[in-house]
Order: C-alpha cells, then structure tokens, then sequence
C-alpha cells in the first residue's frame, strides 16, 4: 500500500525484562547486559499507527 515496512512497526529486543537499545550487536548484548549461550531473547513488535 505505499507504506515503508520501518515506518509499520518498531522491533525491540528484550532480555530479562530489559529492552534493549535498536544498535546492540551480540557481543554489546554480552558484555554489556550479560546475554548467555542459553537466555532467551523476545523480539517485541508494535504496530505503529492504526486505523480511525
């Protein structure tokens, strides 16, 4: 319909309850917010918008 996908929705990843920021890479996830081989990471999605 037109519509740029980023402008849609916005992604967010979270560990532990703690939203991450939207440049982390791996290695920032580990050392930084202490990411193990076996957490579990969700990807949050929010629709952006909506209908009136």
């Amino acid at each position: 319909m037109g519509i740029i996908s980023s402008e849609q929705r916005s992604y967010t990843l979270v560990l532990d309850g703690k939203e991450l920021p939207t440049d982390i890479t791996i290695e920032d996830a580990v050392h930084k917010f202490g990411l193990k081989e076996n957490d579990k990471l969700a990807l949050w999605a929010r629709v952006v918008g909506g209908f009136t």
